[in-house]
């Protein structure tokens, strides 16, 4: 599996097929990429495939050092069945019906594809529906990972994100942008003094997220980036 990890690090189209070939049993799709030329079509095609191969391969391999108390696994996968951890259970009855659906979609948009290519407009835009489905479902799916990965690292679920009231007063935009510049200059402050701090990383995070907020109150203002 650690191969298939490093391919998806960097997707070359070429090594792809000849690392897809070697995994996969799907004579249709080892026919597709070996017989076809390089389409952004097939290239993204060939990403899916290789994540969800990845997946079930995941999905088959024991997790044998997986610990109840520890919440820790070498595989970085689900634990063996039945899962006892009821947060771990609640990840994975959130995630399987979104990775089935997923797969369904994987395997069925290509032939939708191959009609669209006849000039079938109705399935032109149903296999368009289909592939903005299965990124949908595959980011669904790596924000459930995250969480589980969160939970064997730590012990507990990431916090949930505090939602910020919308605020609608032009005056207001105005006050929130000299607050949100006034925890810039402190975060970067903080940040250039110490660097080496245990709270480094948080600060970083806290500092980008101030970053983002400025730059939309900016955008609200009609007030064009400084410097």
């Amino acid at each position: 599996m650690q191969e298939i990890y490093a391919w998806l690090n960097n997707p070359d189209y070429q090594s792809g097929i000849v690392l897809f070939l070697q995994h996969s049993r799907n004579k249709r799709l080892n026919n597709l990429f070996r017989t076809e030329a390089e389409t952004p079509y097939k290239r993204q095609r060939l990403i899916a495939e290789m994540k969800a191969l990845l997946e079930r391969k995941e999905e088959k391999q024991p997790v044998t050092e997986y610990n109840q108390d520890t919440h820790t696994s070498s595989t970085n996968g689900w634990p063996p069945k039945p899962i006892t951890d009821v947060v771990l259970l609640a990840l994975y009855d959130q995630w399987k019906p979104l990775y089935d659906e997923m797969l369904n979609l994987q395997a069925r948009i290509y032939d939708v594809a191959e009609q669209a290519e006849t000039g079938d407009d109705v399935k032109r835009l149903q296999s368009c529906q289909m592939a903005h489905r299965i990124c949908d479902l595959d980011d669904e799916c790596d924000a459930i990972y995250a969480k589980r990965d969160y939970y064997y690292q730590h012990g507990k679920l990431p916090a949930a994100p505090v939602q910020k009231e919308v605020i609608g007063d032009p005056v207001k935009w105005a006050l929130e942008l000299q607050n949100l510049l006034r925890y810039e200059r402190r975060y970067k402050l903080l940040l250039d003094k110490e660097p080496g701090h245990r709270l480094a990383d948080k600060r970083a995070q806290s500092l980008q997220q101030c970053r983002e907020e400025i730059a939309h109150y900016r955008k609200l203002l009609k007030i064009e980036h400084e410097g």
